[in-house]
């Protein structure tokens, strides 16, 4: 009995901890999915606009004039990395030039595929793209960890990123051939490509696109994040190892990237796309497939077209 005693108190100590953390991890996870849907779009007009972008080691990088940030008396140009599969984020040295330290919401995680669930402060800005104002956009301070290996992905040195919290606010179409992006409230006001297919997608907490991919008709079905901030083509992780083995068994060369003989997303069907296995936490499609179409994202309706090009 006496010993019985001795362990209550310690039992007891951990089950609390353990529910303390669960409970605070929810309702960090509903105050992210509340804070990720806020912000506007300065716009009740029926409009499109067209913005240029340039690449660097395939990956989009977009240029905002700092007036367009809010910063007055200065003609500097920010850069910007475009990511679908990515909230907003901004660099420590951009963030105390806009003095959003001012504009501080609180700090809260955020999954990431090389940190896990990393907790970041959160604030919030305004962002001109064009002639469209974006307001009350929640923006992520980027880490350390992740300013160096965006460094390393790219020879631009990056200010931020302009994410899928900001995206979700209107119709987003990229041309990976004419290096544009353009921007729309109504579908038929955007560029038509000779044929199209599409499929529905899921909005994580972040408001990113997934979408489930069928690969080699292996019954179980990734779910990827859609992100023109990832090179490659499939990016998946460790627990599709089965799915690796059944492809290395059919190999024919000794390449180090397998081949997805069969990728069917929506009415979409493919085939030969490279495959990485080297997704820590997250699975991704990336510029190394998407930049064969034209893709246009609808987050109101939840679709995505690839248009042929």
């Amino acid at each position: 009995m006496g010993r019985q005693k001795k362990y209550i108190v310690p039992i007891f100590t951990l089950v609390s901890l353990l529910s303390f953390l669960f409970i605070r991890r929810q309702n960090d996870t509903y105050q992210l999915h509340e804070i990720m849907k806020e912000g506007q779009m300065l716009s009740t007009k029926s409009f499109v606009d067209s913005l240029s972008f340039s690449f660097d080691n395939n990956l989009i990088i977009l240029d905002i004039p700092s007036h367009n940030l809010g910063i007055k008396k200065s003609d500097k140009i920010y850069h910007f990395l475009v990511d679908t599969g990515s909230p907003c984020f901004f660099s420590e040295e951009l963030i105390k030039t806009l003095g959003l330290e001012q504009k501080w919401i609180l700090p809260l995680g955020i999954d990431d595929d090389e940190e896990g669930r990393e907790r970041t402060d959160l604030f919030t800005a305004q962002i001109k793209l064009q002639n469209l104002v974006f307001q009350f956009i929640t923006i992520g301070k980027l880490s350390k960890n992740k300013e160096k290996l965006l460094s390393k992905q790219t020879k631009t040195h990056i200010h931020g990123i302009i994410g899928a919290n900001l995206m979700q606010h209107c119709l987003w179409q990229i041309d990976y051939v004419q290096k544009k992006i353009y921007l729309s409230n109504q579908l038929d006001f955007l560029p038509k490509a000779k044929k199209k297919y599409s499929t529905t997608f899921i909005r994580d907490i972040c408001r990113r696109p997934c979408i489930y991919l069928t690969i080699n008709h292996f019954p179980r079905k990734p779910m990827a994040i859609l992100s023109t901030g990832n090179p490659h083509s499939i990016v998946l992780n460790q627990t599709f190892k089965s799915l690796r083995n059944a492809m290395l068994y059919n190999k024919i060369d000794t390449k180090e990237i397998e081949n997805a003989r069969s990728l069917i997303i929506g009415d979409l069907q493919v085939q030969d796309v490279p495959t990485f296995f080297e997704g820590k936490l997250k699975n991704y499609l990336g510029n190394g497939f998407g930049g064969q179409y034209t893709i246009t994202i609808d987050w109101k309706s939840k679709r995505i077209w690839f248009g042929e090009k």
